[in-house]
């Protein structure tokens, strides 16, 4: 029981925290270069 939680654990949630903060992480690039776009017209 308790390993199998811990396998779904590693195998789902951390693979889908991983991507979410990816995802994240290039969302704020893509805002920050917008911004610059901005700051130099």
């Amino acid at each position: 029981m308790e390993n199998n939680f811990l396998k779904s654990i590693i195998t789902e949630i951390l693979p889908n925290t991983k991507r979410m903060l990816e995802r994240k992480q290039k969302q704020l690039e893509e805002e920050e270069k917008k911004k610059e776009r901005y700051n130099y017209n």
